[in-house]
């Protein structure tokens, strides 16, 4: 394994911080080269908004009994946002930009036999 997936795994585990397969989970994510057609600054909002997400409702994910193959899609749907919702199936981002009023947006997660569910927005509103 790579020097820096060891280096941040160590980190993510010590004092307990985050469960062995969660923190496997974000050192890959943060140790990642950015996947062909997304640019450096985009990867690193993705990065960011991962770390963000466990630190703000790690534990709500767990308690939910998530396993990090339940927000792999959710990651990127984040876009910098706040999330200020977290239920069983469901997390909703606070949207500001361009908008007078915020608006909730309700990303619902979808169950998929097999597979690592999918996130989609609804398109109820929020």
């Amino acid at each position: 394994m790579d020097d820096d997936f060891e280096e941040l795994l160590a980190r993510l585990t010590y004092s307990g911080f985050m469960p062995e397969t969660w923190a496997q989970s974000y050192a890959r994510l943060g140790t990642a080269v950015p996947p062909p057609g997304v640019d450096g600054a985009r990867w690193q909002q993705i990065v960011n908004d991962g770390f963000l997400l466990w630190h703000l409702w790690g534990d709500r994910m767990i308690s939910n009994d998530w396993a990090p193959k339940d927000i792999k899609s959710l990651i990127p749907l984040i876009r910098g946002r706040d999330v200020v919702a977290m239920g069983r199936g469901d997390v909703t981002v606070l949207h500001t930009q361009g908008q007078d009023m915020p608006l909730r947006v309700k990303l619902l997660r979808r169950p998929v036999e097999g597979a690592a569910p999918r996130w989609d927005q609804d398109r109820r509103a929020a």
